[in-house]
């Protein structure tokens, strides 16, 4: 939360927050591109714990 509304962080862990979005559906599809283009992939953390996997870009894993 910032100024009383919900913000979504992109970053690279471990590492600071490196881009400010304000949907989630923004935040998904920016980290999507990045994480196709490096072949990474894409987690949600929901809370300071809680981390899902969005998808799977890496070349052993199957994208979606």
């Amino acid at each position: 939360m910032r100024d009383g509304r919900r913000v979504y962080v992109l970053h690279t862990a471990p590492g600071p927050g490196q881009i400010l979005l304000r949907t989630r559906d923004a935040a998904l599809a920016q980290a999507r591109k990045f994480a196709r283009h490096q072949g990474v992939r894409v987690w949600l953390a929901d809370g300071d714990v809680e981390f899902a996997l969005v998808d799977d870009f890496r070349a052993n894993g199957e994208a979606t």
